[in-house]
């Protein structure tokens, strides 16, 4: 999905078990980019910068950068579009 983050544009992702996550998550898991720390846990690590997100937190990508935020944090800085 779309979301605003100050005025910028970028993709995001709420993690969870989803066997068909958006296209870039699939590409960003086949690229290295992220994987399932514990996916019995749903924990997503992305290895640069080196984070780990838990169910229902979200993977962030603006442009080719990544990041995970945490849930409240995406709630109070993250604006959904449509």
């Amino acid at each position: 999905m779309q979301v605003k983050h100050n005025d910028v544009i970028v993709e995001a992702w709420q993690i969870s078990d989803d066997t068909a996550p958006a296209v870039w998550v699939q590409d960003a898991l086949q690229k290295g980019i992220v994987t399932w720390q514990s996916k019995a846990d749903n924990q997503l690590r992305l290895h640069e910068p080196d984070s780990i997100g838990n169910c229902g937190d979200y993977l962030i990508k603006n442009g080719p950068a990544f990041k995970i935020v945490k849930a409240p944090e995406f709630t109070s800085d993250y604006q959904t579009l449509g």
